[in-house]
């Protein structure tokens, strides 16, 4: 086992880049889903 320090700021800086990171893909499938709806394109499944 290892142990490792990091400085406090930077693992603020490091916690608030990571929330800021967007799925650009999940928000280009949310949106082609999107577009299929509005086009009626959609069915139910069971």
């Amino acid at each position: 086992m290892e142990t490792v320090t990091v400085q406090k700021r930077k693992t603020k800086s490091v916690k608030t880049a990571e929330k800021d990171k967007v799925d650009w893909d999940l928000v280009e499938s949310i949106k082609r889903g999107l577009e299929d709806l509005k086009a009626g394109r959609i069915r139910k499944v069971r």
